[in-house]
């Protein structure tokens, strides 16, 4: 299941170029594209999808920054749920 905090929803409403941003970081984020991380995470990352595809606990965290300077998107998927929010959201 995928969700967006209330933040994302408004902003996809009244945004289409910014709905576009979310759709295609939404597609990074399903290829194992996890953005803007440094190694470390990116490695935790890959270690968490492998767990969750056990069906095991894992947290994925990735980030996308706008390249043209505005708000940065994070996705997050826990066993549960894939959320979009903004950082200050979380």
């Amino acid at each position: 299941m995928i969700v967006m905090t209330r933040g994302i929803n408004e902003k996809v409403a009244s945004d289409k170029d910014f709905a576009m941003r979310v759709h295609k970081s939404l597609n990074r984020f399903m290829s194992s594209d996890w953005g803007d991380l440094d190694k470390e995470d990116w490695s935790k990352n890959s270690d968490s999808l492998q767990s969750l595809q056990k069906g095991e606990y894992g947290y994925i965290l990735a980030s996308y920054p706008d390249p043209k300077g505005g708000d940065k998107i994070w996705i997050i998927r826990d066993t549960e749920v894939t959320t979009v929010l903004f950082p200050n959201e979380y």
